[in-house]
């Protein structure tokens, strides 16, 4: 089992929400070796300031900086690093993270819309049964939206983070 070494949680979040995303399923699906990305699925983390990695994984040269080349990635990427930079970011909120950071809801690319553009509209509404089972109030679930969308996250932010885990998987510990 590896382990991979990253900086801070902004590093950690766009690792965990992005990246290994795009090593298994997206920009590097098809590259070889093999099944390249089991060893980064596999591995632990941690947040100690560091970056490297520890074991032996099959491929670890990638263009992470290169995901900064659509929008809509980077736009995402931004989504994430505001929501790691939130006061929200902890277990007790993570009932509410999981609807900014889960794309298969699509949340990440229409809700900033729906809040601000469109205001009669509520994303909670639209979601009432789940947030309730887990706890969750508009109130509090549009106060969390609100303050998250406040803090403002740059491109050389982004581009920082995907320069962090590039060279996090490949430097060997």
């Amino acid at each position: 089992m590896g382990k991979i070494h990253l900086k801070n949680k902004e590093d950690f979040i766009i690792w965990k929400e992005f990246v290994l995303g795009q090593l298994s399923d997206g920009t590097w699906e098809n590259s070889k070796p093999l099944n390249h990305w089991e060893f980064w699925w596999k591995a632990d983390y941690v947040i100690d300031g560091t970056l490297g990695v520890e074991g032996t994984p099959k491929k670890y040269r990638y263009d992470i900086v290169s995901l900064m080349k659509t929008r809509e990635l980077l736009q995402e990427m931004k989504d994430l690093i505001r929501w790691a930079r939130s006061k929200y970011f902890t277990k007790e909120y993570s009932h509410i993270a999981t609807f900014f950071i889960d794309r298969d809801w699509k949340i990440l690319s229409w809700k900033r819309d729906m809040l601000f553009k469109a205001p009669k509209v509520n994303v909670y509404s639209i979601y009432r049964n789940r947030l309730a089972q887990l706890g969750v109030t508009a109130d509090n679930f549009n106060k969390c939206v609100r303050e998250v969308w406040d803090i403002e996250v740059t491109d050389e932010d982004v581009r920082g983070c995907l320069r962090d885990i590039q060279k996090a998987m490949s430097t060997f510990l």
